[in-house]
């Protein structure tokens, strides 16, 4: 098993690591533990629940300002909640709901949303996807073309989004348009609206993706008409707010937490089927546990460089291409030790850890083949790195 922390915590650090274990030893139901832990497989009812009582400890809004029910947490707080948690394999908090749309609703937000839609993100009655993503515009998301025009106290909007996660059990898109149709204004030209997923003229259909499964969707829009009060700060400024809301997107990719736990899961298997006597095997296996020790001491390098505010703006792209790609290859691991098992779908036959997590390797490894693609390439977070590391000329850590 890896360690649970990489650094010796404070004695101030101990003690809210205690207050979240114990949180956890009241709070978390044993039905929830383990049923939503990623978002191409979770059940709703466990993961509203568990964030009603995340939300009304103060440690979910840890980014919005107290006047919306914020909480300040210092990273280290934030690190240890997110290690417990994951740890004990609790329900999924919602970072789109709060930490991306949530924020910039806190910061850009109208009046109207500020007063009808935080309070629905708190109580979890609204659950949010991302529109974004378009057949001829992924990375590149200033080459997006769905439109919206406006027309009286409305926008018309037409267009279609891929790619949208759970869009089919969501009842909120928050989604990228352009409002600006001129072609010198790719990046002028763009708004956020936050579009009902019922609304008339909205189709959602299902995209089965490689791991047989049902999270991604096409999203078509006819002549949809979204009030002018569902804009997102201001009008040709959603470049902007993009970017700020996919800064926040790379950390959640890049997080280590569940990677942590999918190789624990991998670690129990291997052993109870006598595999790690295997000397190639075994060294496989450490060295996947070295790179996890490794990763997670540059993250805590990253939040400190944070919280004193000597960032640049890549360390989110720096995590998510180190994240992502260590991902796949503990997923990976985890096919060769299931052997001919390794290149079958679920099935209750595959070798188990207690919590059952084996018989998901396949699924979660063909999944994530995508997690160097979606939340922006690791080819273009790699750009964004270097021309950091051009214009220092110097060490980027």
């Amino acid at each position: 098993m890896t360690a649970l922390y990489a650094v010796p915590l404070s004695e101030e650090e101990l003690a809210f690591r205690d207050d979240v274990r114990l949180f956890i030893a009241e709070k978390l139901r044993p039905e929830w533990r383990g049923v939503s832990e990623l978002w191409l497989r979770f059940e709703m009812e466990p993961l509203q629940a568990w964030t009603r009582e995340v939300v009304a400890k103060g440690w979910a809004t840890w980014d919005w300002p107290q006047e919306y029910g914020g909480r300040p947490m210092t990273l280290m707080q934030r690190y240890i909640f997110n290690t417990e948690t994951a740890l004990a394999r609790a329900p999924l908090i919602p970072h789109i709901n709060l930490h991306m749309v949530g924020t910039l609703i806190c910061e850009f937000g109208n009046a109207w949303m500020k007063r009808t839609l935080l309070p629905r993100i708190l109580d979890c009655s609204d659950f949010y996807s991302q529109g974004f993503s378009e057949p001829e515009a992924g990375s590149d998301l200033a080459a997006a073309r769905t439109a919206a025009v406006r027309d009286g106290e409305d926008y018309l909007v037409n267009g279609q989004k891929i790619w949208s996660t759970n869009a089919h059990r969501a009842n909120e898109l928050f989604t990228i348009v352009r409002t600006n149709p001129d072609p010198a204004s790719r990046h002028r030209g763009l708004s956020i609206l936050l579009i009902p997923l019922d609304s008339p003229g909205l189709t959602v259909r299902p995209i089965r993706s490689i791991d047989g499964l049902h999270h991604l969707n096409e999203v078509f829009f006819d002549n949809v008409r979204v009030p002018a009060k569902r804009l997102l700060g201001e009008e040709n400024e959603g470049w902007k707010y993009s970017m700020l809301m996919l800064a926040r997107e790379r950390e959640a990719i890049a997080d280590l937490r569940p990677t942590i736990v999918m190789m624990n899961d991998v670690m129990e298997v291997a052993r109870e089927a006598g595999l790690l006597e295997d000397a190639k095997i075994a060294e496989r296996a450490q060295q996947l546990l070295w790179e996890l020790d490794a990763l997670e001491m540059m993250e805590l390098r990253v939040l400190n460089a944070v919280e004193e505010k000597c960032e640049d703006g890549y360390e989110a792209s720096f995590l998510k291409i180190s994240g992502s790609t260590l991902r796949q290859e503990v997923l990976q691991f985890a096919r060769e030790i299931l052997g001919p098992l390794g290149a079958v779908m679920p099935s209750a036959t595959a070798p188990r850890s207690p919590s059952g997590y084996g018989e998901h390797f396949v699924t979660d490894a063909l999944i994530n083949r995508a997690a160097t693609i979606y939340g922006g390439s690791n080819e273009i977070q790699r750009n964004i790195v270097g021309k950091v590391a051009f214009s220092r000329q110097g060490p980027l850590l």
